[in-house]
């Protein structure tokens, strides 16, 4: 247990540890929560985030710059289709990259480990010592322990054995975890839960089952929410893809100019029914930081910093 008196930290110039993803939305010692209902892919962006992380990619709008240790738990489906399924996603990553990941990455589909059980406990942190991952991902959370989602007394002390890990090994952590009947009441069970993240994403799927389009809906305790947006399931590479904004395509296609003309460019595709429609939308994508202004006053992408 550490302490730091108030001159210690006035004093303090060390860096910042960087984000594990950026914008905020993983921290490093940090809980990040992705809830949703049920056969929303939660656990396709699980291991989106796990081999991303691992190989040092951005995918989805999701902003990761280096490679991390990542140890997945995944308690649903068994070997076989969970190993179909990462062999999918790792067909679009080259040969090099992919003998680079050995050493960071390592998943276990054993359902037997129980949380609040002090021999499974034991054994998990006996993993993180030998491994020493960067970050734990678990999913689902509820096929991890045996007790009453709705309790807070359980619901606190199993979180509390995370939060430990947390601090004890210096690592983060992505609990999957399921939405209620009621989905407009955010993740199921004890409030102990919804207070313990420090970031959460909600996925939700737009239209019907079939459907390839997804909402993802930020909310961050320690940095300013990303706006909420629209994201695409590839079918063939079980990747989440970026939906690109019509706004940054026309600036992608033509080249950096001016808000008139962007707009007059924008209604002659017929991107948008009126003026104010096609400002707005303007308005939206700069404050999201996709594009802004130069030195000439025109519009131009904004590359993302390495």
């Amino acid at each position: 247990m550490d302490f730091f008196n108030l001159d210690y930290l006035l004093e303090d110039k060390s860096e910042r540890p960087s984000d594990l993803i950026g914008d905020g939305i993983l921290l490093n010692q940090s809980l990040l929560l992705i809830a949703g209902a049920k056969k929303a892919r939660k656990t396709f962006l699980a291991y989106n985030f796990g081999i991303a992380l691992a190989s040092g990619g951005s995918f989805g709008g999701f902003k990761i710059y280096n490679k991390h240790r990542v140890l997945i738990f995944s308690a649903e489906g068994g070997y076989y289709p969970n190993r179909e399924r990462i062999q999918k996603m790792c067909q679009s990553i080259d040969d090099e990259t992919r003998k680079s990941m050995e050493i960071f990455l390592e998943i276990c589909f054993d359902s037997r480990i129980k949380l609040e059980d002090d021999e499974s406990y034991e054994e998990l942190k006996a993993k993180i010592k030998e491994f020493k991952p960067n970050v734990i991902i678990i999913d689902p959370f509820v096929k991890f322990h045996h007790l009453e989602e709705n309790s807070s007394k359980d619901m606190g002390n199993i979180l509390e054995r995370l939060r430990c890990l947390i601090e004890d090994y210096n690592i983060s952590i992505i609990l999957i975890h399921h939405l209620g009947k009621d989905i407009n009441r955010s993740a199921r069970g004890s409030s102990a839960i919804l207070g313990e993240y420090d970031s959460c994403i909600t996925l939700s799927k737009e239209g019907s089952d079939d459907k390839c389009k997804h909402r993802i809906e930020f909310d961050l305790r320690h940095a300013i929410s990303p706006e909420s947006r629209s994201i695409t399931f590839n079918k063939e590479l079980f990747w989440f893809m970026e939906d690109i904004s019509p706004i940054v395509k026309m600036i992608t296609e033509h080249g950096a100019m001016n808000k008139k003309d962007l707009v007059e460019l924008c209604l002659a595709e017929e991107l948008y029914q009126s003026q104010s429609g096609a400002y707005k939308a303007i308005d939206k994508v700069e404050r999201a930081g996709e594009i802004k202004l130069n030195s000439d006053g025109l519009f131009e992408i904004v590359q993302p910093e390495k």
